[in-house]
């Protein structure tokens, strides 16, 4: 009997156990949105199969009551207490074994879980970035415990009762702020699975005590996640090679560069290492039980063959670096590889070639490919069918240059072509010659079916990337034979080719794509020329701004009579006018009509007029549009919603806002076109258009407009809102603009939108500094300084802290660049109104621009900030201010830094190392701070 799980959101409907369909398939309940105490009734006792609940509070600040009657549940094992619930009104529920649940103080609460859940079995406490937290003692009292798992509870330690759980067998600690490894788990000799995710120093000598561990998790917690430069990176604690048991390891993140203190483990059977900073899989050989390995993302890892003949089952080479995957051949047992984004590897015939391979990831033409490995299989070898190009049977050449298409089809990605690497030869900026390869198809080239031309054409010019001689040699074969039917399946190579190509980007003369454009494809019959016009975007087309292919519109004119293709191509050509026109104004293609004038015949010159006549009224109006100036733009406006076709709109409010920036129009023509911007809730153009017209000389008149919008609901709240704040973003960081000329707007927003004072301030506050950040003269800022006297003038008018996204990588691109000064400028105008600064990634920088600037008054306000901290937890904080005290010759707070630095995984070898210290080296006590614990 198939079973389920029924979900009942309460905010949407009342939960109705009479009204389930089929209650006895029903194993789960899980209730969202859970505010008001509900009823549960005990007719649930009549379906066993329904063990689990799961309650989700409907916020983070309240607290949610569960309901009545859980303790007379008899059949529930497994409960779920998800943000947040109030365990003062629980009774007692000695049936549950699992629970699931988050908390605001861990130690509170935890205390109350004990109490009401006293026979778990196995317990996910979630603290949700909780800080300084207990875990009580009692935890001991859930003697049957077997399973615990701690996320983000702010412990800094583990109590030392846990050791009374005997039966524990699983411990998980994720985002804890752990100061070091709490060796009191070493004790734990029946844990059989260890996770920690925390930044560790090194584990203890004990660690070695684990000895029925099976399976252990220590990503990103060994050498600070591979955040440090490789010659400070510490090795694998040979402790963990004396796990004799373990038979699952995961040590991603964790800076591994050797792999041989943990080859004793003869058990292991899954091994994680991604990340990892390995050179080659030599000391692989010794896990004979391994069948499951990860080394995805280990960049220098290219040498694989230390993996061959291993019992591996499932493989992750992902995001790697390797050229080549043949060991896989050798792996007997292979069914699941991942090598999906490894881009530098030359032959995936291995992979289409697996036996026993059963799933694969990869990307997305390798998938395909492999999905159609049949094709690929039993091909003959790169080698051999280089051998056999210099055959002179025909049948025999033809073989063998579909056996080498299909070699290409089967290794081709992400726009890559393997055939040069095939013969050896470095690909060139210029036209490649593959010369073997050239000659053989020169040799039989007259004698080659249509199908073996075009396989060679799709071999050698499968993106406008590939830049082989060859395409050319066949491509001038296939114009000689003037057969339509084949270039017309050249041309949908072509565009095949151009899937992911960014038109307009030709490099013009140099490659196959420019040999194709400017000299192969004018000499096309027409048929074929008027499916590859037709199938061109405008970047292709145009000539200004784009690939010049409007020029085979001459050619494929002149090279046809018929009347009925004629009409075609001039269909065509008219509407490429027309949507381009747009950009590059109709003149432009004034010139390229009239060569096709030139050459027409009477009869084609007849058809054009005839179009040029049918086109007259859009070509008016896009006339109109390219000259608009102080008599003809009123007229324009008239024209919206009436004369202008629907299509041609957002270009003529384009091209009038354009105009309206530049020349003034009367009151009546001002008020019809925001009427119609109003209609069309064109917020953007009706915000410039007013901001335009009365900022300066009646704001008044603006917040009219908009009140009456809002009074006869054309505009709703939050598009009145959306106007209102395109203005302020438009005028705010104007340096002519002063504060109290944007309070009209302030004042309409909040009084008419229902929008807070502070959300209107943290919105230019965020213009402000992003035209700041991203002024022109990023790195000289010239006088910028008045987009900060605004900033600072906001923060005189409410005493709300602010925020900015950004911040933090715009400090450190300034101190990157060794623009201290300007971090100086910027934290004095923005300390201490921006919540930024107690983040630690932009405190250290501000750090170091103080030390460059030899600034100790500057220093001294960041450790202010720093003094906020509940504790420093990066690094690169601890040790940038044991630099500053080391600089300012603070001796005291340096060593006290020294130690947090090395408690948070700096290196003696690092201080010695770094020339801040240089006057400290010979000084005893600093001698002694940087000894390692």
């Amino acid at each position: 009997m198939a079973t389920e799980e029924l979900r009942n959101d309460l905010a949407k409907e009342a939960f109705n156990f009479s009204e389930i369909t089929h209650p006895e398939t029903i194993t789960k309940i899980h209730f969202d949105n859970c505010t008001e105490k509900f009823e549960i009734p005990l007719i649930i006792n009549e379906y066993p199969n329904i063990t689990k609940l799961s309650f989700h509070g409907a916020s983070r600040e309240d607290l949610f009551e569960t309901p009545d009657y859980l303790d007379q549940l008899e059949h529930i094992r497994n409960l779920t207490l998800w943000r947040d619930c109030d365990f003062t009104k629980m009774k007692p529920m000695p049936q549950i074994e699992e629970l699931y649940v988050s908390v605001k103080n861990v130690e509170t609460e935890t205390k109350q879980i004990i109490a009401h859940f006293p026979n778990l079995k196995k317990i996910k406490i979630w603290g949700n970035f909780l800080k300084k937290q207990l875990l009580p003692n009692e935890i001991s009292n859930l003697n049957l415990l077997e399973s615990i798992n701690l996320v983000e509870c702010g412990l800094s330690n583990i109590p030392n009762s846990i050791t009374n759980l005997k039966q524990l067998k699983e411990l998980k600690l994720r985002g804890l702020s752990l100061k070091s490894f709490p060796e009191i788990i070493t004790q734990l000799e029946n844990l059989e699975v260890l996770e920690i995710s925390n930044s560790l120093i090194k584990l203890p000598n004990s660690f070695g005590n684990l000895k029925k561990l099976k399976k252990l998790n220590l990503d990103n917690s060994l050498n600070h996640g591979d955040k440090q430069e490789s010659k400070y990176l510490k090795p694998i604690p040979e402790s963990i090679g004396t796990l004799e048991h373990l038979e699952e390891l995961s040590l991603n993140s964790c800076g591994i560069f050797d792999i041989t203190p943990i080859t004793p483990l003869k058990k292991l059977k899954k091994l994680s290492l991604r990340y990892s900073i390995l050179k080659n899989c030599d000391a692989f050989s010794n896990f004979s039980c391994l069948e499951d390995l990860n080394v995805s993302t280990s960049y220098e890892l290219k040498d694989l063959e230390g993996l061959k003949d291993l019992h591996l089952k499932k493989l992750d080479l992902s995001f790697n670096y390797s050229k080549s995957i043949e060991v896989i051949a050798t792996l007997k047992f292979l069914e699941t590889l991942d090598i999906e984004n490894c881009r530098y590897i030359n032959d995936f015939n291995p992979v289409y070639n697996h036996p026993t391979l059963k799933e694969l990831e990869a990307d997305y033409k390798v998938l395909r490919n492999w999905e159609k490995r049949n094709q690929f299989k039993n091909l003959p070898s790169i080698d051999i069918l280089i051998t056999q190009l210099k055959t002179d049977d025909v049948v025999s050449f033809e073989k063998t240059i579909l056996d080498l298409s299909k070699h290409v089809k089967a290794n081709y990605s992400n726009d890559d072509n393997p055939l040069a690497r095939f013969f050896n030869i470095e690909i060139e900026e210029e036209i490649t010659k593959i010369e073997i390869l050239d000659n053989a198809i020169q040799k039989h080239l007259r004698n080659l079916s249509e199908k073996t031309i075009v396989t060679i054409f799709k071999m050698t010019f499968k993106s406008v990337y590939d830049n082989y001689n060859v395409a050319l040699l066949v491509l001038e074969e296939i114009i000689s034979r003037k057969n339509v039917e084949t270039q017309k399946k050249i041309v949908k190579q072509f565009y095949k080719a151009c899937k992911y190509y960014d038109a307009g980007h030709r490099l013009w003369s140099s490659t196959v794509q420019d040999q194709l454009i400017d000299d192969l494809f004018p000499q096309f019959t027409s048929e074929a020329l008027y499916e590859l016009l037709e199938k061109a975007s405008i970047d292709m087309l145009n000539s200004e701004a784009g690939d010049q292919m409007e020029d085979l519109f001459i050619p494929a004119f002149q090279n046809t009579s018929d009347e009925t293709l004629h009409k075609k191509l001039l269909e065509i050509f008219f509407k490429y006018v027309e949507e381009a026109s747009v950009y590059y104004g109709k003149s432009c293609f004034d010139s390229l009509l009239q060569q096709i004038i030139d050459i027409a015949s009477p009869e084609l010159e007849k058809l054009i007029l005839a179009k040029k006549e049918e086109n007259k009224e859009q070509e008016e109006l896009s006339e109109l549009l390219e000259n608009l100036n102080e008599e003809n733009l009123p007229k324009a406006i008239r024209m919206l919603g009436n004369i202008i076709p629907e299509k041609m709109e957002e270009d003529f409010l384009y091209q009038i806002n354009e105009a309206c920036e530049k020349i003034e129009i009367d009151e009546e023509t001002a008020n019809q076109l925001i009427l119609f911007l109003i209609q069309k809730k064109e917020s953007y153009y009706l915000a410039n258009l007013l901001q335009t017209k009365y900022h300066k000389t009646n704001p008044e008149k603006i917040i009219t407009i908009l009140d009456q919008a809002l009074k006869t609901n054309s505009f709703d709240k939050n598009e009145t809102y959306n106007v209102v704040q395109i203005i302020i973003r438009n005028l705010v960081h104007d340096e002519q603009v002063f504060f109290n000329d944007l309070e009209i707007y302030r004042n309409f927003i909040i009084s008419k939108c229902n929008i807070l004072i502070d959300t209107v301030y943290d919105n230019e506050i965020q213009q402000l500094l992003t035209r700041y950040f991203n002024a022109k003269d990023y790195f000289s800022f010239g006088d910028q300084t008045y987009l900060l006297n605004k900033v600072k003038e906001i923060f005189n008018k409410t005493k709300v802290l602010f925020s900015y996204e950004n911040f933090g990588y715009q400090i450190s691109q300034l101190v990157h660049y060794g623009e201290n000064e300007k971090c100086r400028t910027i934290f004095n105008y923005l300390y201490p109104r921006m919540t930024n600064y107690s983040d630690e990634d932009v405190l250290y920088r501000n750090v170091i621009a103080a030390i460059k600037l030899n600034d100790a008054s500057y220093f001294d306000l960041l450790l202010k900030e720093v003094q906020k901290l509940e504790e420093i937890t990066q690094v690169l904080l601890a040790f940038n201010l044991a630099c500053g005290f080391a600089h300012f010759e603070r001796k005291e707070k340096m060593i006290f830094h020294i130690k947090e630095s090395i408690r948070l995984g700096k290196t003696k070898q690092q201080f010695l190392d770094d020339t801040d210290f240089e006057k400290y080296w010979n000084d005893d006590d600093f001698l002694t701070a940087i000894e390692e614990e």
